[in-house]
């Protein structure tokens, strides 16, 4: 007896971002998608994506300086009066803290018929471009690897792999590659639906290809645009 499996797409698929816990944080902008964990506001004094990103952090994390800070004569140190945003001192001492406290990633998304994103950048220029940056702060590193971890290079590279592998998850989920197993353990019980075991959530073709051989043990492993006939004729029997 020889045991199958069907890979089909998963049309339920959980959001990587909003239903799972990642190490990092995406903050994106763009005038038609809701991407990444938290949108980056439009500021008007940003001149580029670094700029708009340096405003963010000041705004959103705890850095221990004060944007608001003014001298004697009350004049702010950091913000623009008419905008309230980093003026080029504040970009600056912003920035500093931002080279010392977080390991960040620029994020790109191609768009044509669909999109799909990475941390590297496009070779189309018409339709890519940069949309923010993914980080993680050391204050959280600290949280998940205890307070004695040191920042060598290694240890930055390791996170920076991180913070790769949850863009990769988040393409996969953005791109429709995310595949349910459909497992039929015995080639002659098609049409016995008790002995169908379909598990989905699997990101990644070729993972959940492997997942389908090494773990649910299928002699032969099919793609629903691959399989047998019979398999979906006994699916239309079962149901």
């Amino acid at each position: 007896m020889k045991s199958y499996a069907v890979i089909k797409k998963d049309t339920i698929a959980l959001h990587p971002r909003k239903e799972w816990d990642n190490l990092g944080k995406m903050v994106c902008a763009h005038r038609r998608y809701d991407l990444g964990d938290d949108e980056l506001p439009d500021y008007s004094s940003a001149t580029d994506w670094a700029a708009a990103f340096t405003n963010y952090i000041a705004d959103n994390e705890d850095t221990g300086i004060d944007k608001w800070a003014t001298d004697k004569w009350g004049n702010y140190y950091y913000i623009d009066e008419i905008t309230d945003e980093l003026n080029e001192r504040g970009l600056k001492k912003f920035n500093e803290w931002i080279e010392k406290n977080l390991i960040y990633l620029p994020l790109y998304l191609y768009d044509h018929g669909g999109i799909t994103m990475n941390t590297t950048g496009f070779s189309c220029g018409w339709d890519s471009g940069q949309v923010g940056y993914i980080y993680i702060t050391r204050e959280k590193l600290k949280k998940e690897y205890g307070e004695n971890i040191r920042f060598t290079r290694d240890f930055t590279e390791r996170i920076e792999g991180y913070l790769r592998a949850e863009v990769e998850t988040y393409d996969q989920y953005l791109t429709g590659d995310v595949w349910t197993i459909w497992y039929y353990p015995d080639a002659d019980h098609y049409n016995d639906r008790e002995e169908t075991e379909v598990v989905g959530g699997y990101y990644g073709r070729d993972y959940a290809e492997e997942v389908a051989k090494s773990e649910f043990g299928a002699d032969e492993v099919f793609f629903e645009d691959e399989a047998p006939e019979c398999i979906y004729e006994s699916e239309k029997r079962a149901a």
